[in-house]
């Protein structure tokens, strides 16, 4: 859920054994790199009320929509879905019907995001 969870389960894995050293020391600079981007640092900073990761949102047709990150401060929803691949705009349309639903859900102050993780590209979405 932080930044601090992400370094400490890497540390883990090289306990457990399931990384090396060298992977461990890759994976720490690349996602520091990653983090120090000052929007995705305060999604990372422990500041949110409420973090949903991987959580369904049913739909008045019953569909289930499930955003990578939803956070909670007071009224506003920032939701963030990660892609590892290329840019395409059927990932906006997702992101905006994530925010849909949380409208519906009664937040008033909406912000969703794409993270393209490996290019190093957000895009923020306009509702």
């Amino acid at each position: 859920t932080t930044r601090e969870d992400i370094f400490a389960n890497l540390d883990e894995m090289l306990i457990n054994g399931e990384l090396s050293n060298a992977d461990v020391a890759d994976l720490k600079t690349k996602i520091a790199d990653a983090l120090n981007n000052t929007i995705v640092a305060e999604w990372f900073d422990g500041s949110w009320d409420k973090l949903y990761c991987e959580r369904s949102i049913v739909s008045d047709k019953l569909l289930m929509k499930r955003p990578d990150r939803v956070m909670i401060r007071g009224d506003k929803a920032v939701v963030v879905d990660y892609k590892f691949g290329e840019e395409d705009n059927r990932h906006s349309q997702q992101v905006s019907s994530y925010m849909e639903k949380l409208q519906e859900m009664g937040y008033r102050l909406i912000e969703g995001y794409v993270w393209y993780v490996s290019a190093g590209k957000i895009v923020q979405i306009d509702k």
